[in-house]
Order: C-alpha cells, then structure tokens, then sequence
C-alpha cells in the first residue's frame, strides 16, 4: 500500500513540475505575443509593403484588411494571455485540482488555435491581393527572416568564446 501512495506522489509530483514548466515556457511566448508582438508586426509589415513594391490599391486594401481584423486579432491574443494566466493559477493554487488544471490546459490549448487561425485566414486574404510575382519575393524575403532567426538562436547558444574550439 505505501508503495502505490509513494508512486501515486511521485507521479502527481512529476506531472505537477512538467505542467508548470510547461506553462512558464507558454507564458513567455504568450507575453511574446501580447501587444508588443502586434506592434513587430505591425513594423515587419510595413517593411514588407515597402519591399513587395506594392500598387496604391493594392496598399489600401491590405491596410483594410489589416484595420478589419487588428480588434478581432487583440482579443485573441488577450484571451490566450488569460488562459496562460488561469492555467498557472490553478497550478499554484493552494490545493491542486487536477481536473481544473486539465481544463485549464484544453483553455490554453484553443486560444492558441484561434489566434493562429486568424492569423492564416488575414495571410490568406493578403495572399489573394499580392500577385504572383509579389508571393514569390515574399516568399524569399520569409526565408531569409527565418535563416537570419536560426543563425541568432544558433549564436545565442554558442558556448562562451573562451570555451570555444581554437582553431
């Protein structure tokens, strides 16, 4: 019987530290994705308008598309911080429920599924105003954000230079 109590708290321990792990990581993504991401985004795009070399309409329709969906956009980012905030308080809360955590976990898990699809439905709308020419330097221009993203992170987890391999 002490066996099955002793494993039953070694697992309800273990499962405790993965969930909060878990949701320190989700929630420094989450403060990632809050207004200052919106704000990245905002520039980034700007840049992007400038680089696609876009016609007068096909700016104005994208800023549209943009100003339709920035509200819509907010509020899931906002619920998502909020499900990040929920679930880590009934981690930490004085006597742990593992079905409110559980719950608190599917939260997290369909608020980021909604932000996501709002972000794919506004690239999709901006895909049909960009003509092929445009997609394809876009393209690129994502690829090229993305090697420069993996050559950082690369470089970040660089040992020390002291440490490094003299060649």
């Amino acid at each position: 019987m002490k066996e099955i109590t002793l494993k039953r708290t070694a697992f309800t321990s273990v499962f405790t530290l993965s969930i909060f792990f878990f949701v320190l990581f989700a929630q420094a993504q989450a403060q990632q994705e809050a207004d200052p991401l919106a704000q990245r985004q905002a520039q980034n795009a700007g840049g992007l308008l400038r680089a696609l070399n876009l016609s007068p309409e096909q700016r104005a329709q994208i800023r549209m598309l943009r100003e339709q969906n920035k509200e819509t956009a907010r509020t899931a980012r906002r619920r998502l911080g909020q499900a990040y905030r929920a679930l880590n308080e009934a981690i930490h809360a004085d006597s742990v429920d593992e079905r409110e955590i559980e719950s608190r976990v599917q939260e997290v898990g369909t608020a980021h599924v909604e932000v996501e699809r709002l972000r794919a439905q506004v690239e999709l709308q901006i895909r049909r105003v960009i003509t092929p020419d445009q997609l394809n330097a876009l393209r690129r221009m994502r690829r090229q954000a993305r090697s420069e993203r993996q050559q950082r992170r690369q470089e970040n987890n660089a040992p020390p230079f002291s440490l490094r391999k003299q060649r």
